[in-house]
């Protein structure tokens, strides 16, 4: 699988549309999902994977909606789209 960084805007929602989908999403509920997880970054901060689901329980979703892979997806989507930093450090 290519490296997310070296995708482009197309390739990135592609990609991150088709894993949620493969992981039981609607094409509905993964706009929404992409959404929720947008309005919960959008502002800014330090996240972790455990909080952003946590957040997204809260909004009605199941458990682990989101998985490591499709946030970095989603996370270098918003950096190609609106030109902001994101950073995100994986802690083993």
């Amino acid at each position: 699988m290519r490296e997310t960084v070296s995708m482009n805007s197309a390739d990135l929602c592609a990609t991150l549309f088709f894993r949620l989908v493969d992981k039981g999403f609607t094409s509905n509920q993964v706009e929404r999902l992409v959404k929720d997880t947008y309005h919960i970054v959008k502002d800014g901060g330090f996240f972790t994977l455990e909080s952003i689901n946590e957040t997204l329980i809260a909004l009605g979703w199941d458990t682990n909606a989101m998985d490591t892979y499709s946030l970095n997806l989603l996370l270098n989507l918003i950096k190609k789209a609106f030109n902001i930093e994101v950073v995100s450090h994986s802690i083993n």
